[in-house]
């Protein structure tokens, strides 16, 4: 008996864990290529930034989320350092069904290891979240250079989600299960603790 009551319990919480949750995917975008391109030398292999989408990630507590898969491929482009090369990438980010466009800018520095560096800071919100991208800065070598742009997600205070009519449903269940069980004990007279 008891363990029907914890059961509906249980399915009760989680149930309103659950509706809170959303999924945020990322598009991802077109590769970024001829980084760093330099005139004066035509056939070098320029760097390249590989754009990938995160795949979908369920938002439940706040924290920190994958915005980006990225490879920062480098190349041999320069003898020289050249700093500030300025670029940016727009993609669409998806919360259940709820598109928004978000653009990211970012630098690149050649050398003899490129830097690769986003300012961040691109902020969205949708259901009651915050999403911001984190910035990031990496000096890599030459060759494939994996790395995840993350983004830092917030609710603010007062903000609650509403349940879903299932959640309603399995509340309703719940309570209905947790009073039958009352009322056919009802003639059990005896306490017991635990």
């Amino acid at each position: 008996m008891k363990k029907i009551v914890f059961a509906s319990l249980f399915a009760i919480l989680s149930s309103v864990g659950a509706a809170n949750a959303v999924t945020m995917t990322t598009s991802g975008a077109p590769t970024q290529s001829s980084l760093g391109l330099d005139p004066n030398f035509p056939n070098s292999t320029y760097d390249q930034l590989v754009i990938g989408s995160n795949g979908g990630v369920t938002l439940g507590l706040p924290g920190t989320y994958t915005f980006n898969e990225m490879d920062f491929i480098v190349g041999y482009n320069a003898y020289v350092p050249q700093a500030g090369y300025s670029y940016s990438f727009s993609e669409t980010v998806n919360f259940g069904g709820g598109p928004q466009g978000v653009t990211v800018p970012f630098t690149v520095d050649i050398s003899s290891s490129d830097t690769i560096t986003i300012t961040g800071g691109q902020s969205f919100s949708y259901g009651g979240y915050n999403v911001v991208v984190n910035p990031f800065s990496q000096t890599y070598p030459n060759g494939d250079n994996y790395f995840n742009l993350t983004a830092q997600v917030t609710q603010p205070f007062g903000t609650s989600a509403v349940p879903e009519s299932s959640t309603w449903a399995m509340m309703i269940l719940g309570f209905l299960g947790v009073g039958f069980m009352a009322y056919r004990r009802k003639g059990n007279r005896s306490f017991r603790l635990a």
